[in-house]
């Protein structure tokens, strides 16, 4: 009985801290996201407005789900106190080879606490 009732609780505990197998965000067209890696198809700026509309969705998951959800960061920035950036590159960058580069380079940050909980998310100019 005793053992029933811990396997429920953390059923129950995982369930609430986002422990389901996540690989999408309603409004986001995360397939797309995940396919245009250093955002070298240019299909990422077509989908900038639409991410930073639904931006507070992708607060609260762990770097895991976030990878699940977006694909692998093209880059990870640490940071002090043990916390930690995902990028992912909106616009075609030095690393995209034979890509015409046109518009101001920008990318999506997703930071990290100590804690392993996306709390912050934002688009800035490198």
């Amino acid at each position: 009985m005793n053992l029933s009732r811990s396997l429920f609780l953390m059923i129950a505990a995982c369930l609430l801290a986002h422990c389901s197998q996540v690989t999408t965000i309603d409004g986001l067209d995360t397939e797309t996201w995940k396919t245009d890696k250093n955002g070298c198809n240019k299909s990422r700026q077509t989908l900038e407005k639409s991410f930073l509309e639904h931006k507070d969705k992708l607060k609260g998951y762990s770097q895991r789900e976030i990878g699940r959800i977006l694909g692998k960061p093209d880059e990870v920035d640490l940071y002090k106190r043990n916390q930690k950036f995902f990028v992912y590159h909106i616009f075609p960058g030095r690393r995209c080879e034979g890509v015409d580069i046109t518009g101001r380079p920008r990318s999506l940050y997703i930071r990290f606490s100590a804690m392993d909980v996306s709390n912050e998310v934002f688009v800035r100019d490198y």
